[in-house]
C-alpha cells in the first residue's frame, strides 16, 4: 500500500499548476475535419493503383467443389485473380483467439462457413472492372446443412463449423473465485434467472479499408490502412506473408471511428497484401457497407443462466453462471466476449464469490470481433437485472439495494475478485448524484399512466467500465497450446516522442492514431503543461507511420488505452526532455539543475530570479549553438519514452496464475426515464441522466462527447440494432434499412455529469472514458421498460426491446 500511496501523491503533484489540462479547449482537429480536409483511406491514391473487389459466399455452409477462374483476367482492366487455395500456398494461417491456432486463411479453401465469407479476389484498374470481373468466376458448391443457434449447434451429430472442434465447442472453461459453494450455503434464498443478450455492432461512419504496396526491389511491404492495431497487424503480416518484420510498414491516416470493429480486419490487409505481391502494384480494398454489416464482425450473441445467492437484507453473496457465447464461423477472436466478461463480472459490488461456467460454440453466423465496451454491457445487463430482481423481491427501491452492495469509498484501492485493482472511486455519492440530476422518481404512481395507453418507467443501471488491457491476462486465460510465457504477449506499452526545433517549437509522435476521440488536441495540452508553453507552439501528428512514429507490438487505438498508457508515455517523453533542458539551462545559468526553477514565467535561478533564461533560448541553444554545451550533453532536444503501467509491475497473479486483465476502472451510473406505447409496443426515451468517473479529465469537451456518443450507442442496442438470421444462415440485416440504428430525431438529450476520483495508478490520474456510456446503457433501458410495464407483470430478461418485442412481452403476460 505504500507504493500505491507514494503514486497517489505524485499524480496529485502532476495535476498542480495546469493551464490547459482540466479546460475546455475546442479540439483543434475538428476544424480539418469539419472543412472537408480530412483524408481518410479512400482519398489515398497512388501511382499505377489498383482496385480490389471480393467474391463472397452466398451459403451460409457449402463444400467449394470448384473455382475456375480461367477466364476472369481475359475480362478488361483484370491485373490478378487470387483463390483460397492459392492464398493458402503463400501464407500461413492468420492468428486465432481460440485455445489453439487455426487453419484458417484469408479467403476459404475446402468450404465456406457463414454468408459473406470471402472466396475470390480479383483486382483491376478501377473498382468497377474488378466488381464486374466477378460475374466472371464459375463456383460450384454442395451446401451443407447450417447450424445458426448454440442449441442445434452443440446437438449430437449436428454439422461441424469446424473439424478439429467437436459438438462445435471451441472453448469450454471454468472460472471459479472465492467459496462459491459457501456463499450460496449461508443465503437466505436464491434467485434464477435465463437471460439473453443480442449480437449487434457499434458500425462506424467508416467502414473498413485498406491499401497494400509491395516492392519486390527490397522486399518491402507498406500499408495503408484504417486498422485500430497496426502494432499487431505488423506482427501478423509478417507471420503471414513470411516477410521480415522491420520491412513492413504500416501507415495510419485519419480515421472516421472504429469502436473496435476495425480490429478484426486482418484478412483483407492480407488479401490486399497478395495481390500486391502479384502485381507489383498499389492494391486499394474498401469495405462497403452491405459487406460491413454482413461480414467484418459482430458482438456475439450470448445467452446466461444467472443464480444469485441472496440475504434477506438484500446483500448479494455470490453469482453462477453458465454463459453461452455465439462465437459465430471465424476463429479471430472465439472465446473472446466469454474472458472479457468474466473480468468485469463483480462489477461495482462487494461480493466475493464467483463461478462462471463459460462455453464457446462455432455456428454458421458471421464473425465475432470487439465492439464498444467488449462485454462488459453484457456483464452490466447480467448484475443489474438480477439487481432488479431481488429488490423486487425484497420490496426494495432499486437505488436502495445498489447501496448496500457496493464497494465503499474507504476500501480503495480495492482487489476485485477476478483480480482486477479498483485504483479509486465514490460508488454511494455517484449514486445519489445521478438520483438528484435526474429527479428519481420523477412521477407518481398516478402520472406513470399517460393519455392514449402510454405508460412511463424509470431505469436504473450502474457498472465499471475499463481502461487498458493486460494481454497476459488473456494468456494465462486461453492458455494457447505449445505457447511459453516467453513467446507470449503480457503486459502492454506505448511511446511517444516529443521533438523540440531551434525555435522552442514541439512536435509530437505518438504509437498510434485516434479514431476520433480528439488525442491531438489532449495532448498538445498535456505536452504544453508539462513544457510550460504555449499550446499553439505544440504540434500532435495525428497519423500513425511504423517507420517514423515509436513502434511498439501493441501501437494502437483501442480499450481506452489513451488516457493511461499514451498519457504516460507523453507525460514521460516530456520529462525526459525537462531534465535536458534543465541540464543546458544551467550551463547558460552558470548554475546547478537542482537549483532551477522552471514555471510559466520561465527558467530562474532560485536564489536569483534575475538570472533567468526560457524554453526557446534553451531549444536554440542545443539545436544550434553547440559550443554553449558541455561535452557531456548531446546536441538536440529529442526524446521517447516506452511507457509500462506501474500495476504490470507489483501486480501478483493469483494460486491459479490469473492476473487482471485491465488497469483502470471507473463507474457509471444511467437513470433512464422512457415512455411505451401498450399498443404498438414503441419506446421512447424521454430523458436520460448519466454520472462518470473518468478520473481527472484532460478535456471535457471531448469526455463529454464520448459520454454522449457512448451512451446513444447503448441505448440504441437496447432498442434495436440485433443482427437477425434465418435457418439458413442467411442474413437478413446487412443495410441500414434493416438494422435499425437510432439517428439525432430519436436520440434524447443526455444529461451527463462528471464525478471524477483520480486514479492513483495513471501519471495524470485519469481513467478510460471512450466506452463507459455504452456499459450500463442497455441494462438502465431495460430497467425503465420493465418499470413501465410493472402493472402488467412484465419481466425483461432479453434484449432488444424492438417495438414487436414488447409487444409480445405485454401479450405474454397475458395482456390482449
Amino acid at each position: 500500500m505504500q507504493k500505491k500511496q507514494i503514486l497517489a501523491d505524485s499524480c496529485t503533484r502532476r495535476t498542480m499548476g495546469n493551464r490547459y489540462v482540466g479546460t475546455r479547449v475546442p479540439p483543434r482537429e475538428d476544424v480539418r475535419f469539419l472543412t472537408g480536409r480530412g483524408q481518410y483511406i479512400d482519398d489515398l491514391k497512388l501511382p499505377g493503383m489498383l482496385y480490389a473487389s471480393i467474391l463472397r459466399s452466398p451459403y451460409a455452409h457449402a463444400l467449394i467443389k470448384s473455382i475456375d477462374t480461367s477466364s476472369v483476367l481475359d475480362h478488361q482492366g483484370v491485373a490478378a485473380v487470387l483463390t483460397g487455395t492459392q492464398a493458402a500456398k503463400l501464407t500461413v494461417p492468420v492468428y486465432s483467439w481460440a485455445t489453439r491456432v487455426m487453419k484458417q486463411y484469408c479467403l476459404a479453401t475446402d468450404k465456406v462457413r457463414f454468408v459473406g465469407e470471402p472466396v475470390v479476389a480479383i483486382a483491376a484498374s478501377t473498382r468497377a472492372e474488378a466488381e464486374e470481373a466477378l460475374e466472371y468466376t464459375k463456383l460450384e458448391y454442395e451446401p451443407l446443412k447450417a447450424v445458426v443457434d448454440i442449441d442445434s449447434a452443440v446437438k449430437p451429430g449436428a454439422p461441424l463449423v469446424w473439424a478439429d472442434f467437436p459438438n462445435n465447442i471451441i472453448l469450454k472453461k471454468v472460472w471459479h473465485y472465492g467459496d462459491v459453494e459457501a456463499a450460496f450455503a449461508e443465503s437466505d434464498f436464491t434467485i434464477n434467472e435465463k437471460l439473453r443478450i443480442h449480437r449487434y455492432s457499434s458500425t462506424p461512419l467508416e467502414c473498413y479499408g485498406c491499401i497494400a504496396s509491395y516492392d519486390p526491389s527490397s522486399h518491402t511491404l507498406t500499408i495503408w490502412s484504417n486498422s485500430q492495431h497496426p502494432g499487431r497487424d505488423a506482427t501478423f503480416l509478417s507471420e503471414a506473408l513470411r516477410i521480415p518484420q522491420h520491412r513492413v510498414r504500416i501507415i495510419i491516416p485519419d480515421s472516421g471511428g472504429g469502436f473496435g470493429n476495425k480490429l478484426q480486419g486482418l484478412r483483407y490487409q492480407i488479401i490486399a497484401s497478395l495481390l500486391s505481391m502479384e502485381t507489383s502494384r498499389p492494391v486499394k480494398w474498401i469495405e462497403s457497407r452491405i459487406e460491413h454489416l454482413m461480414a467484418l464482425c459482430h458482438k456475439a450473441d450470448e445467452f446466461f443462466d444467472v443464480e444469485a445467492a441472496c440475504t434477506k437484507d438484500g446483500k448479494i453473496l455470490g453469482l453462477r453462471i453458465k454463459d453461452f457465447e455465439n462465437s459465430g464461423s471465424d476463429m479471430g477472436f472465439a472465446g473472446f466476449f466469454l474472458q472479457n466478461k468474466v473480468k468485469a463480472l463483480p462489477g461495482p459490488y462487494r461480493a466475493r464469490h464467483l463461478l462462471v461456467e463459460g462455453t464457446a460454440v462455432a455456428t454458421n453466423k458471421g464473425p465475432i470481433g470487439p465492439d464498444r465496451g467488449v462485454a462488459k454491457p453484457s456483464a452490466a445487463f447480467i448484475y443489474e437485472r438480477m439487481m432488479d430482481l431481488v429488490a423486487r423481491k425484497l420490496n426494495l427501491d432499486r437505488a436502495e439495494i445498489r447501496r448496500r452492495n457496493f464497494i465503499q469509498p474507504n476500501e480503495f484501492p480495492y482487489r476485485s475478485p477476478t483480480r482486477e485493482l479498483y485504483g479509486s472511486g465514490n460508488y454511494p455519492e455517484a449514486l445519489q448524484t445521478a438520483l438528484t440530476i435526474s429527479g428519481y422518481p420523477h412521477f407518481t404512481e398516478d402520472e406513470r399512466v399517460a393519455k392514449e395507453g402510454r405508460h412511463i418507467g424509470i431505469g436504473l443501471a450502474t457498472f465499471v467500465h475499463a481502461g487498458t488491457p493486460n494481454y497476459a491476462a488473456d494468456y494465462i486465460s486461453t492458455r494457447r497450446t505449445g505457447e511459453g510465457l516467453a513467446n507470449s504477449w503480457t503486459g502492454l506499452t506505448l511511446a511517444s516522442t516529443i521533438k523540440v526545433s531551434e525555435q522552442g517549437k514541439v512536435t509530437v509522435l505518438m504509437s498510434a492514431a485516434a479514431c476520433g476521440q480528439g488525442w491531438e488536441t489532449a495532448s498538445a495540452q498535456v505536452v504544453a503543461d508539462e513544457l510550460k508553453i504555449n499550446m499553439d507552439d505544440v504540434n500532435v501528428i495525428g497519423i500513425f507511420d511504423s517507420l517514423t512514429h515509436p513502434t511498439t507490438g501493441y501501437s494502437g487505438s483501442f480499450s481506452n488505452t489513451f488516457q493511461s498508457m499514451m498519457v504516460g508515455s507523453i507525460v514521460g517523453a516530456a520529462k525526459k526532455v525537462k531534465e535536458k533542458v534543465l541540464r543546458i539551462a544551467a550551463r547558460i545559468l552558470s548554475s546547478s539543475p537542482k537549483e532551477l526553477i522552471w514555471d510559466w514565467n520561465g527558467i530562474y535561478v532560485r536564489s536569483n530570479e534575475e538570472k533567468r533564461t526560457t524554453f526557446h533560448e534553451v531549444a536554440f541553444v542545443a539545436n544550434r549553438n553547440l559550443f554553449a554545451l558541455s561535452k557531456d550533453i548531446e546536441p538536440g532536444l529529442h526524446e521517447t519514452c516506452y511507457y509500462i503501467h506501474p500495476e504490470y509491475h507489483f501486480q501478483e497473479p493469483d494460486a491459479q496464475g490469473r492476473t487482471g486483465h485491465s488497469l483502470t476502472w471507473g463507474i457509471e451510473v444511467h437513470v433512464a426515464t422512457v415512455q411505451v406505447d401498450v399498443e404498438t409496443g414503441k419506446v421512447e426515451v424521454l430523458r436520460y441522466a448519466v454520472v462518470s468517473d473518468s478520473g481527472n479529465i484532460i478535456n471535457p469537451i471531448i469526455v463529454e462527447g464520448m459520454a454522449h456518443g457512448s451512451t446513444i450507442h447503448g441505448i440504441g442496442a437496447a432498442l434495436g440494432g440485433e443482427f437477425i438470421y434465418d435457418e439458413n444462415g442467411q442474413p437478413l440485416t446487412t443495410t441500414f434499412m434493416d438494422l435499425i440504428k437510432p439517428t439525432a430525431v430519436e436520440c434524447p438529450e443526455v444529461q451527463v455529469k462528471h464525478m471524477g476520483t483520480a486514479d492513483p495508478f495513471t501519471v495524470l490520474g485519469t481513467k478510460g472514458a471512450g466506452e463507459g456510456g455504452s456499459t450500463p446503457a442497455p441494462a438502465a433501458i431495460a430497467s425503465a421498460v420493465e418499470d413501465a410495464l410493472s402493472s402488467y407483470g412484465v419481466k425483461v430478461t432479453a434484449l432488444p426491446l424492438t417495438p414487436e418485442k414488447v409487444w409480445n412481452l405485454i401479450r405474454q403476460a397475458g395482456h390482449q
